[in-house]
């Protein structure tokens, strides 16, 4: 059981390592854009997956981000 344990808890701190990863490119990404004025094709490719488009007032836009980035944004 303490095994078990062992490997569980070596587990979950090689995944918090993994997201912490994630995130701190997201983050230093989203510096090196954070002055653009405008929406080039580069940042587009960058931070949006894809844009689905419902009808002419509904839009949804699917970002390219880890999760941690997006749920700490819309916190």
């Amino acid at each position: 059981m303490n095994q078990q344990i062992t490997e569980v808890t070596a587990k979950l701190h090689e995944s918090e390592a993994a997201a912490d990863d994630g995130v701190r490119e997201a983050v230093a990404t989203m510096k090196k854009y954070s002055g653009e004025q405008k929406l080039t094709k580069e940042i587009a490719d960058v931070f949006i997956d894809r844009i689905l488009i419902y009808d002419s007032k509904h839009i949804e836009i699917q970002w390219e981000l880890p999760d941690e980035v997006i749920k700490f944004i819309e916190k």
